[in-house]
């Protein structure tokens, strides 16, 4: 893995920052500062990559959901739909996108790069939790559609769950902090 990544980054990045540098130094920047613009230029460009990604995934899964939803016969999906579950899906484009380009963008400093894909892996157990939440309150929702919920309510369990997963949650992020395994 690491002689890929040395190989694509050899192959497609070191030659557009070695030409983006250049062109810093004959704008009248120092070396060092050329190098720091190459750095920051790269993570904006990281950043704006991750939001295209976001608004790709979210237009396209979101166009492909509802329109089987509306072929569809079923109320479950349209709750599903409506709560956002399917929504919620496209905010994992952003870190999975950041999380694989650090090592390429950061290239050269590690503790950079293993602090900023923490942060997308804890990203992405945050928006895990908001998908299951609204999965859900889906289910609430679901249920009470049938005539036998009026008997037996289910909120008061699917609060319970809640609360385990956010403490399961909760949990899995501070180990991921700690690097312990939970």
């Amino acid at each position: 893995a690491a002689l890929n990544q040395k190989r694509v980054r050899w192959l497609l990045i070191g030659p557009m920052e070695d030409v983006i540098k250049d062109w810093l130094i004959r704008l009248g920047l120092g070396e060092e500062m050329a190098v720091f613009g190459v750095r920051i230029l790269a993570i904006v460009a990281m950043l704006g990559v991750a939001c295209i990604a976001y608004i790709i995934v979210k237009r396209f899964l979101l166009r492909v959901v509802k329109s089987l939803v509306e072929r569809s016969k079923t109320i479950w999906d349209d709750i599903l739909l409506e709560r956002k579950v399917f929504n919620r899906f496209s905010y994992f484009a952003p870190a999975l996108v950041i999380y694989g380009m650090a090592p390429y963008v950061l290239s050269g400093s590690s503790a950079a790069i293993t602090t900023l894909q923490l942060a997308a892996k804890i990203y992405m157990v945050i928006v895990g939790l908001l998908v299951f939440d609204s999965f859900l309150n889906s289910v609430v929702e679901i249920y009470r559609t049938f005539e036998f919920s009026q008997k037996k309510p289910i909120r008061g369990f699917v609060q319970g769950a809640k609360i385990i997963l956010y403490f399961l949650a909760g949990i899995v992020i501070l180990a991921m902090i700690m690097g312990k395994s939970p």
